[in-house]
């Protein structure tokens, strides 16, 4: 039996701490004030150390029994004393809708801006009914990618000497002499080429024309240019087997929960949720997955935005052949998930303090 006002978790909840009171654990207010507490108004017990996250990256540990409904978990085994993931459920939310009483934001700097659009990506949304918490145990690929787009342009004579009157560097003429003379050469060897290809209905090019009548061609000028980022992909595969009925149980309804999540719902509503049009179909669900460290969002794995799921891919013979217990469940299965980030991610984004961060 645990020691009188030892810490552990409330019933039911891996993220929820409390204190054993003699018979079960309490909340830290109702330890406070329990007469058994020879403080009374402190708590006994050390708590775990943990990391805080940066001041302009707020995440909050999932509660994993928040909600209408139990949370699904494999194994059942998993407590809050080990690492775990927890996927969570959430409506979609229009990135340019707005809720009843909001009004439209003046964004006036960067801050502001960037607050508007993370405001659809958090996970303070509602929490859809019949969408159970899954807590699954760690997967063995973990990953985390980032990506950008880059390019290459290729810039004429011209366009470079432009380019930089429209730019910075305004203390001189943008085109130089020897520049100059260069798009002279080009601009006549160019009429030349033209008169050829009419008279003899060939197709050749300006570089080819200079290449084989002067030794020279046109300087590209290529530059690598920024074009935008990527939004974040990752996938995770558990392979799941269970030990008896129940588990099979919870294995059909954790598949089963990913693939509603992931559909969309035949209807609508229209004239402001006034009426049920047959005519659309609801946009899927929205998921948070969190790595988590006991009750704490783990302070090393990556932490992701709200994301849409890509793809839901179970396999009921993983092991190459057909195998089921005597009641028909399979005797393991196989759960790969594919999800993408609604939002990207920004510098701002990332704790370089060493906190917790995307």
């Amino acid at each position: 039996m645990p020691a009188l006002g030892q810490e552990g978790f409330l019933e039911g909840s891996l993220s929820t701490k409390g204190y054993w009171n003699g018979s079960r654990y309490v909340t830290k207010e109702a330890w406070q004030k329990d007469p058994k507490n020879p403080n009374n108004s402190t708590t006994p017990t050390k708590s775990s150390p943990s990391i805080a996250p940066d001041e302009k990256i707020r995440i909050t540990a999932p509660k994993v029994n928040g909600g209408s409904t139990s949370s699904l978990r494999y194994p059942r085994e998993i407590n809050g004393d080990t690492d775990y993931v927890v996927f969570e459920f959430f409506d979609y939310d229009a990135p340019f809708g707005r809720a009843e009483g909001e009004t439209t934001p003046i964004i006036d700097n960067s801050s502001s801006a960037k607050a508007f659009y993370d405001r659809s990506g958090s996970k303070e949304k509602k929490k859809p009914a019949g969408l159970s918490t899954i807590i699954l145990y760690m997967p063995e690929d973990i990953q985390s990618q980032y990506g950008a787009r880059w390019g290459g342009a290729d810039f004429s004579t011209a366009s470079v000497g432009l380019a930089r009157l429209a730019g910075t560097d305004l203390a001189g003429p943008g085109v130089t002499v020897s520049s100059g003379a260069g798009m002279a050469k080009s601009k006549i060897y160019d009429t030349i080429l033209k008169q050829i290809n009419e008279i003899t209905g060939s197709s050749i090019g300006l570089d080819q024309f200079m290449g084989a009548v002067s030794g020279t061609i046109l300087n590209p000028n290529t530059e690598m240019l920024y074009e935008g980022s990527q939004l974040r992909t990752f996938s995770l595969s558990f392979k799941m087997t269970p030990k008896n009925d129940t588990e099979a149980l919870e294995i059909k309804r954790i598949c089963n929960t990913f693939k509603k999540a992931m559909l969309p719902s035949f209807g609508g509503q229209a004239l402001l949720g006034t009426i049920e049009a047959a005519s659309l179909i609801t946009v899927p669900k929205l998921c948070q997955v969190t790595y988590m460290k006991g009750g704490e969002v783990h302070p090393y794995l990556p932490v992701y935005k709200l994301c849409a799921i890509a793809g839901v891919d179970v396999n009921y013979t993983p092991d190459g052949s057909y195998a089921t217990y005597r009641g028909g469940s399979p005797v393991a299965t196989r759960l790969s998930l594919s999800f993408k980030e609604t939002k990207l991610l920004f510098a701002q984004d990332i704790d370089s303090k060493g906190g917790i961060s995307y």
